[in-house]
């Protein structure tokens, strides 16, 4: 019994678009925590730029599957783009609820 549903190529457009996106909000929690003076006081933004190049590589990996013209080395891309996705919403979460519970 097959538990995940058969992945559609279309799909690897909308991780880059998500994953871009999810950049662009890792940079802008960085610059806030940094122009706030939060940053001296907590790892936070350390560990939210790490999920930046995570997200940035994740862009990559996708970029590269849909420019890949083997089927195989594209499905290799489209594998590792989805781990370095899946990995960087994790963490972002984590990040979120650790700084949740740690300003209040």
């Amino acid at each position: 019994m097959e538990h995940f549903v058969e992945k559609k190529s279309e799909d690897i457009y909308h991780i880059l678009n998500t994953s871009s996106n999810l950049l662009g909000l890792c940079f802008f929690i960085v610059m806030y925590l940094k122009t706030a003076n939060i940053a001296k006081s907590t790892m936070i933004d350390e560990l939210v730029g790490f999920d930046a190049i995570v997200f940035g590589f994740c862009c990559i990996f996708s970029f590269l599957s849909m420019r890949s013209l083997s089927k195989a080395r594209k499905e290799r891309y489209e594998l590792i783009a989805d781990f370095l996705f899946f990995f960087g919403i994790l963490s972002l979460v984590t990040i979120i609820i650790a700084g949740w519970f740690s300003f209040f």
